[in-house]
């Protein structure tokens, strides 16, 4: 793993985060740092369908873990009487 890799990586962790937040622009700040991650991921790749499939995994498995946090913040919520 080159430290080119590592920054990717990084980078794609931190836009995963921040696509899980409650402001917009956050959202929109964290979808941006996801597509220069995509475009750095292929100007790399020996292997454009790989990654183009992987990206798709990990843009899966962003949704869910988003729904999934949203779900279990809201249940919270309504178990402690509606006060955050």
């Amino acid at each position: 793993m080159t430290v080119a890799d590592s920054y990717g990586t990084i980078l794609q962790f931190c836009a995963v985060f921040m696509l899980s937040l409650h402001r917009a622009w956050v959202r929109w700040a964290g979808g941006v740092l996801l597509a220069a991650s995509l475009c750095l991921d292929i100007m790399t790749a020996e292997n454009t369908g790989f990654i183009l499939v992987f990206w798709i995994c990990a843009l899966a498995f962003a949704v869910i873990a988003t729904a999934l946090r949203h779900t279990v913040r809201r249940q919270w919520v309504q178990r402690r009487g509606g006060v955050l």
